[in-house]
């Protein structure tokens, strides 16, 4: 399936129009409509914000290679498995706060973690939210699912560190 084939999927199965999507996402309907007709490729951050804002995760990803040429699944590992139950209450405590789109990356999302890892969860920011908010947001997030969590702005990523990242990315 293509990402034009996702895009007009997700919005067809929530009713909506190119234009209310674009709106949900913060795009102009011409761009969904070069996405869906496959004029353009979005970007997978694009891709996510599309299917997200028509009421669907997105669940795309790579998976890391252990030794002996299994796969590790995303959530696998040690913090992972401690994570896996405050997934859904965590969502929608940032849903209901006004923070979009998160996602994991690193350790935890490539099933490579380790008992001391924490969890590196990727947003997008509400309008308006300061330095404390970000940290009680931090503190929430830790005390769902009672580990260390890195909570990262995506706008505050450079872009060598997004492209690094983006290959990691697990819807939370």
């Amino acid at each position: 399936m293509t990402a034009a084939d996702t895009i007009r999927d997700a919005r067809g199965r929530a009713g909506l129009t190119q234009a209310e999507l674009g709106a949900r996402a913060g795009l102009p309907q011409s761009a969904v409509s070069a996405y869906e007709g496959g004029v353009k490729d979005p970007s997978t951050t694009v891709l996510a914000r599309l299917v997200e804002a028509a009421g669907f995760d997105l669940a795309l990803g790579l998976v890391a290679r252990q030794a002996g040429g299994r796969s590790a699944a995303a959530f696998s590992g040690p913090v992972g498995r401690r994570v896996q139950p405050g997934r859904a209450p965590a969502r929608a405590w940032l849903r209901t706060h006004g923070f979009g789109s998160p996602q994991v990356f690193g350790s935890v999302s490539r099933g490579d973690d380790r008992d001391d890892s924490d969890l590196d969860v990727l947003v997008d920011l509400p309008d308006g939210l300061g330095l404390f908010g970000l940290g009680s947001a931090r503190t929430e997030l830790e005390s769902i699912f009672g580990v260390p969590v890195d909570l990262v702005p995506r706008g505050s990523l450079k872009s060598e560190v997004a492209a690094r990242v983006s290959g990691d990315l697990v819807s939370l």
